[in-house]
């Protein structure tokens, strides 16, 4: 089957006609992918589905296209799950709007995450770096928010996830922004820390209000290292999708185990070096008893109390 034609515009968004598109019916193997555009991953459930009911229905909304190049091949403009899609389903032709006219690579780029947000959310990663690619093109941070509709203070988040480190930076293909941004900047502060509370929680499995619990711990000086007595490992951890925790204390009450080994905890208080030994733990720990270097001992809470090592015994 093969057809042209001249639609009127009768939508609005970023892929809506002009009395300048034409739709015609292309060799779906002409049709080149955007590398440029800013969705990068694609679910094998979801395309395997769409796919049926492509085979069962067609494909209701055409994809869109630039014209053909010296060498007869088009490049895809939107629809890159429809054109998987296709494919799966086995088309040879498939029904695609050409879009003729002159091409802005940071417009161009501006509508490829306008209509992929429309569709379906893109990723941190995706999103961030789309707008680095549009910060090389020239536009501003306050420009992109404009014209995607997003706060200045996202973008400027956006842009900083290229110089995060490089376990956080991981994170942001599979978690949100915020917590990827607080996890960063909790790694800026006390990188030890950070990581060690990473390894042990799972970083796939960290949810936002793990995250920002963590940073507020450490912003409120206490040791971070000792929530690792209280902290389940990835494999007991909560899934993300699951019922948010409670508060910090009230998780790290819940988690308490009945009893640990003995351990000495190498501390610093105000600067000035000293231990804790546990020998069991039966409850929440609020303050400890801690044996200074200087001969002397007091008790005192945990918040004042900086971390440097933990050995058995």
């Amino acid at each position: 089957m093969s057809s042209s034609s001249v639609l009127q515009p009768d939508r609005d968004g970023p892929d809506a006609l002009t009395t300048d598109d034409v739709v015609m019916w292309l060799p779906i193997q002409l049709i080149d992918e955007d590398p440029n555009n800013p969705r990068q991953s694609f679910d094998d459930a979801e395309l395997d589905a769409l796919a049926d009911t492509v085979a069962e229905k067609g494909l209701l909304q055409p994809i869109t296209v630039r014209p053909a190049d010296a060498d007869g091949r088009y490049r895809l403009r939107f629809g890159a799950r429809r054109l998987r899609a296709a494919h799966r389903a086995g088309l040879g032709e498939i029904r695609a709007v050409v879009q003729f006219g002159g091409e802005d690579p940071a417009e161009a780029l501006i509508e490829q995450l306008i209509e992929n947000e429309q569709r379906e959310g893109l990723t941190t990663s995706e999103l961030a770096a789309a707008v680095d690619r549009l910060l090389d093109l020239g536009l501003s941070q306050a420009d992109i928010g404009r014209r995607l509709g997003r706060g200045r203070d996202q973008i400027s988040m956006l842009s900083a996830v290229r110089r995060m480190p490089e376990p956080i930076r991981a994170m942001a293909a599979s978690h949100g922004l915020r917590t990827v941004y607080d996890l960063a900047t909790a790694w800026r502060g006390a990188p030890e820390e950070t990581a060690a509370w990473l390894e042990a929680r799972g970083s796939e499995r960290v949810t936002q209000a793990e995250a920002k619990a963590f940073v507020a711990r450490l912003n409120a000086g206490q040791a971070p290292h000792l929530d690792l007595l209280a902290t389940p490992l990835a494999s007991e951890a909560p899934s993300v999708d699951e019922t948010p925790p409670r508060s910090p204390r009230a998780s790290r009450r819940a988690a308490l185990p009945a009893e640990v080994a003995p351990l000495t905890l190498e501390v610093t208080l105000r600067g000035r070096p000293g231990r804790v030994r546990l020998a069991s733990v039966t409850g929440p720990v609020e303050s400890v008893a801690v044996e200074l270097d200087d001969g002397s001992s007091l008790r005192v809470p945990l918040s004042q109390l900086k971390l440097v090592r933990i050995r058995p015994g």
